[in-house]
């Protein structure tokens, strides 16, 4: 059993990558916590699997999420997928 902390780098529907100092070896499984955006509860993944580790980053793909879990996780990417968009929004009636 190994624990360890992390930055997320990338988020999508299917895995994510993470810059950690954990050393992870491709194949192992892992349990998740991710705080992807502030004040939202963390998106809870039972088992993701490493695909590939370089250095201080490593990506997973998600195994096993629950169904309420999966709709948090759609939920967070599309707000951000959003967040470019809605940040130009401001920035264009800002100029205005």
């Amino acid at each position: 059993m190994v624990g360890g902390v992390g930055s997320l780098v990338d988020l999508s529907l299917r895995g994510c990558r993470i810059e950690s100092s954990t050393d992870v070896q491709p194949g192992a499984s892992l349990e998740l916590r991710i705080s992807a955006i502030e004040n939202e509860p963390p998106i809870q993944v039972q088992a993701a699997i490493v695909r590939w580790s370089r250095g201080q980053q490593f990506g997973l793909e998600f195994e096993v999420i629950a169904s309420t879990e999966w709709i948090h996780l759609q939920d967070i990417v599309k707000q951000l997928e959003l967040e470019p968009y809605q940040r130009d929004q401001l920035e264009e009636g800002a100029d205005t």
